[in-house]
């Protein structure tokens, strides 16, 4: 059996994932076939991959669009489920709000274009002064901003604008730490917990000088997870929890596929094996 690996060379930690991958992999027993994104225009190479049976696991937001082009052009039918297993689950927070639970206030451009909205309508809800413009796709708390007045948010959305940045207006939730909750077919599997310095980002920086340690999480977070995780598509979901400096703790982001080398390196826990034990199981690709 093969594990085919469909990766983006510009995504963040994707060579230590595809390592990761390999050796769980070969644990497996697993022929391991590693395919760039860029790659994916050569029709005849994608053919060449039909020999049943494979898994095919995608690594990188921004490979959907072209995947779904370019697959449905073949007749692979390895690939008729491709995204019954993984799902982005997008617009995480409105989902959060249609099953009645707390979660970090969105509102994303595409939203804020499709009707119209002044920016004074999203800075009311979301609860006022200061608030977080992120531009998506970026790690490592890049493109993450604090805005504190309407005069440095117009500037901002106006240079987005013009450079056709993708980006979202986000609830700003003073916070202690940030942990990385990893769920494999609706379970824990494992988690670490980044604490927040100086900068209020809990992602930001150089890995060497983050201050991270090895989390259990509490049972309430776990049920608050557990509820999310039931409800919605993924199989394979890196939750970003919030734990604030008031005690309370919510899900700002769910990523689906998600970078988890650095929980796997920390906790010990094999995520990559786990997964594909569930690929496998499943008779699930993505």
């Amino acid at each position: 059996m093969k594990l085919i690996i469909v990766y983006n060379p510009t995504t963040y930690g994707y060579k230590e994932r595809l390592d990761l991958f390999k050796n769980a992999a070969e644990n497996k027993g697993l022929q391991f076939v590693p395919i760039s994104f860029f790659d994916l225009d050569d029709r005849l190479k994608i053919k060449s991959l039909n020999s049943f049976p494979h898994y095919l696991i995608r690594l990188g937001y921004p490979t959907r669009h072209k995947l779904v082009e370019i697959l449905s052009h073949n007749t692979i039918s390895e690939f008729d489920n491709i995204f019954t297993f993984f799902s982005n689950d997008i617009k995480f927070d409105l989902n959060l709000i249609r099953l009645g639970i707390r979660g970090l206030k969105t509102i994303s451009k595409k939203f804020f274009k499709l009707y119209d909205l002044s920016l004074e309508s999203i800075i009311d809800y979301l609860d006022g002064f200061p608030i977080v413009l992120k531009r998506t796709g970026l790690s490592k708390g890049e493109g993450v901003f604090k805005v504190d007045n309407i005069e440095q948010l117009k500037h901002m959305i106006n240079l987005f604008d013009v450079e056709n940045y993708n980006y979202s207006f986000k609830e700003f939730y003073p916070h202690h730490s940030q942990g990385r909750y990893i769920t494999v077919d609706k379970k824990f599997v494992a988690g670490h917990l980044n604490i927040v310095g100086e900068d209020f980002r809990s992602n930001v920086g150089d890995n060497s000088i983050r201050k991270r340690k090895n989390y259990e999480f509490e049972q309430d977070v776990k049920d608050y997870v557990s509820k999310v995780d039931s409800l919605l598509v993924a199989n394979f979901s890196g939750y970003d929890i919030l734990f604030g400096n008031d005690g309370s703790f919510l899900a700002c982001e769910k990523n689906s596929p998600c970078n988890f080398a650095m929980t796997q390196n920390m906790t010990g826990i094999n995520i990559a094996e786990v997964f594909i034990d569930s690929l496998i199981a499943n008779k699930k690709m993505l």
